[in-house]
């Protein structure tokens, strides 16, 4: 059926009076943005209050925190030098740097790994009482994810003036966070023990090096000094020239003793008497002896000098090898 209007209301507009397209609605980010340039305070102040208000006093579930102090005690040194520097030398730190070590250890990968084996790490940081934004999130986290996690649990803090280091651990049941805490100790022991170890293994090693070394050296000095005792067939050439000139100075002695008897026996006797002939015998044996050692002893001088030189030197070697 055709249905026309008839008497059709003609209306004109007038020109620019058209409204024109509806205007599109405000996004969510526009709105944002309004409201920051409108209310800067609500949103960057009041908002934030507000949600963390919630999060603490709605959601956050309560943790627990287990707190431990230790200490690493030094090794106690005796008097300075000998074995006490040989294992200063091999590796003997102060327990300040020790201790240091342990807490950085604390906080490690290691540290982490050591953890996970001995018990359930992430079941402990994704229990059921945990809220979602304060639990471990992922069920198979990667170790970078995992170590980044347990630092923001676990806090190890190194005081340099009394040497304690404070152990912190945080976690959704007390009994965990005791739990923890006992592992980590035990672990910055069994660290502090293998280090100490380490260090023991080390310093015998450097002292039995130094001790083979010194055996070594004395062995070579003892080994030339017989070779020149063999080759100059002298024990030791001082104490050989001093009773050389020792056995000169004798000799000589004998020899003016030997002229005086002579001139006072001549004061009272003839010069064929057997008493006086025995005296001129005597003192020309003397003599010639005396000429002989005197020529042997000048002979032999810079010999002497030399070989007296090098034995002292060998006999120097062989006691600083001693020492």
């Amino acid at each position: 059926m055709d249905t026309r209007l008839d008497n059709a209301l003609d209306v004109t507009l007038p020109r620019g009076s058209w409204p024109g397209p509806a205007p599109a609605r405000e996004g969510p980010v526009a709105r944002l943005r309004r409201l920051a340039r409108r209310h800067p305070f609500k949103l960057l102040v009041l908002l934030p209050t507000l949600l963390a208000a919630i999060y603490f006093f709605l959601l956050a579930a309560p943790q627990y925190e287990s707190e431990a102090r230790f200490l690493v005690r030094g090794r106690q040194g005796g008097s300075s030098g000998g074995i006490g520097d040989i294992m200063q030398s091999a590796g003997f730190r102060p327990a300040s740097e020790e201790a240091m070590g342990v807490r950085d250890y604390l906080q490690s990968h290691d540290a982490v790994a050591a953890l996970r084996s001995r018990l359930d790490l992430v079941g402990l940081f994704r229990r059921p009482e945990a809220d979602p934004i304060a639990r471990l999130w992922w069920a198979e986290p990667s170790a970078e994810r995992l170590l980044d996690y347990f630092r923001r649990m676990v806090t190890a803090e190194y005081d340099t003036s009394s040497g304690i280091t404070t152990l912190r651990v945080r976690s959704f049941r007390p009994e965990d966070s005791r739990l923890l805490a006992t592992e980590l100790l035990r672990l910055s022991e069994e660290v502090v023990n293998r280090l100490n170890q380490r260090l023991q293994d080390d310093a015998l090693r450097v002292a039995r090096e130094e001790v083979a070394r010194a055996e070594a050296r004395f062995a070579a000095a003892q080994a030339a000094l017989t070779a020149f005792r063999e080759r100059e067939r002298a024990v030791d050439p001082g104490r050989s020239a001093a009773a050389a000139i020792d056995n000169l100075s004798k000799l000589e002695g004998a020899l003016a003793q030997a002229r005086a008897e002579l001139a006072e026996a001549l004061r009272f006797s003839r010069p064929d008497n057997p008493r006086v002939l025995q005296l001129r015998n005597r003192i020309e044996g003397l003599d010639a002896q005396v000429r002989e050692e005197r020529q042997r002893i000048s002979t032999a001088g810079l010999g002497n000098s030399q070989q007296i030189g090098e034995f002292e030197r060998l006999g120097m070697e062989r006691e600083l090898a001693q020492t």
